[in-house]
Formats: C-alpha cells, structure tokens, sequence
C-alpha cells in the first residue's frame, strides 16, 4: 500500500510538473518601453493608457503576464525570433507587417519634423529636408521612414528627451517625432510648448499590440475581441480621460 501509495505521489507530481511546463511555456512575454505618453516607467512599473488598456485586456482573459519596461531595440529583436512575446505600442508600417500579428489600433498619432523656436527653417516637402541633421529614436518608425527615403543625416538615441535637448542644444536641426511623444517630454522638462514648433507634417500613424508571428490564431482574436469589449462599453473612453488622452483614440474608433 505504501509503495502504491508513493507512486501515485510521484505520478501526481510529474503530472503537475508538466501542466506547469507547458503553461509556462505558452504564458506570453509582454513588453514595452519608456515612450510617454502611451506606455512609461512610474517608479519600477509601467502606466500610460497602453499599459491601462493591455491590463484591462489581461483581466478579461485571466491572463497574469507582468509587462516588462525594456529599451525598444532589444524589446523589437526579442518580439523578432522569441514565440509567446508581445510588444506595444508599435506603429503598423507596410515592412511590419507580415513580421508580427496585431491586435488594435490602440492610439493614433501624427508624426513632423520639429524645428527650435527662432531657427526660421520652413519646410515644402520632403526633399528640403535632406539638407539638415535629424535626430529620430534608434530602432523606430520614424527611423525606418528615414532609411526607406535615402535621408542619411540620421542621429538616432534611445531615449526621446535626448533628441530635445539636441535639438534646443543646436546639435541637430530637426526632430522626428509624433506630436503627443514631443508633448509629453516638453511637460516633463518643464518648457514651453511653443520652444519647438512643427516644420512639417508627414503623416499618421496607428498603433497597435504587436505579436510573435507564431502566436496562435485563436489567441490573436481572443485579444482583439477583448480589446474591442473595451471601446464598446466605454472603459477604454474613461482610461485615455484618465490621463487626458482623448485626442490620442483612434479616429475609426472615436465614438
């Protein structure tokens, strides 16, 4: 009876030791990085609205992830070749796009050259802008747009603020940056919104929760439909007024 009873101990213990395996191992690696005002570190956790919403999402499906605060580069090649990772808040470019699986739009923003106040730079198109130095942040969407239009006086950072303070500093021209990131660290730096103002306007952007390839269909849809849950019955609405970012709510969402 002891040995019978002993084995079934074992067999229970190897039972439960493989459940815990293979939830471990499908358990999803979040990530995200320092970029305010969608997702930033407060003390050692991340907040923003992002953060808010992705939370949000968890709890509906009783998922207990911890959302890791990384630089975007290292968070970007993880995402590139690790299964179970997620990472926000990634634009969706057209060379993005078969790379991962999305879930979203979670925000919507518009992206400009900035110049300093006083620096007279007043731009027409694209091709005006070759003749200037540009700081943009290292590994990003703003980067990628540069690259894809031949631009080669690039200065890419890690953090955002640093490109401000180059930028008043005189030690690049312009700043490519979206509009609420460059809002953001001008609050924060304690300055003027009117210290920089926009040279040009290029474009749009959404943003979205970026997945592993791999990430199993059904997955994908269980998020979204979570994620949707959120606009339908006014929750995400009540998180970007939390943080006064209803300007920041996709317009195809806006209700």
């Amino acid at each position: 009876m002891k040995i019978r009873t002993l084995l079934c101990l074992v067999f229970n213990f190897i039972l439960v030791s493989s459940s815990f395996a293979a939830y471990a191992q499908n358990e999803l690696k979040i990530m995200t990085e320092d970029w305010p005002p969608l997702n930033y570190r407060q003390g050692s956790t991340a907040s923003g609205p992002a953060v808010d919403i992705v939370r949000s999402i968890q709890k509906k499906l009783d998922s207990r992830s911890n959302i890791a605060i990384l630089p975007w580069k290292r968070a970007y090649e993880d995402i590139l070749v690790k299964p179970n990772t997620m990472l926000f808040s990634m634009v969706r470019t057209r060379e993005r796009e078969h790379l991962f699986k999305w879930v979203g739009p979670v925000a919507e923003k518009k992206y400009a050259f900035y110049a300093k106040k006083g620096a007279g730079i007043h731009l027409n198109n694209i091709d005006e802008i070759r003749r200037y130095s540009i700081g943009v942040q290292n590994g990003g969407a703003t980067q990628e747009y540069l690259r894809k239009n031949g631009f080669t006086k690039v200065e890419a950072i890690t953090k955002v603020r640093q490109n401000l303070n180059k930028l008043l500093n005189g030690r690049i021209m312009l700043w490519y940056e979206s509009s609420e990131t460059v809002h953001d660290v001008l609050k924060n730096e304690n300055l003027p919104a009117d210290s920089i103002y926009q040279a040009y306007v290029v474009d749009s952007s959404y943003l979205y929760l970026a997945f592993h390839k791999q990430t199993p269909d059904r997955t994908i849809e269980l998020w979204q439909r979570a994620y949707q849950d959120l606009y339908d019955s006014g929750v995400a609405k009540s998180i970007y007024q939390k943080y006064n970012g209803l300007h920041l709510i996709p317009s195809s969402l806006n209700r």
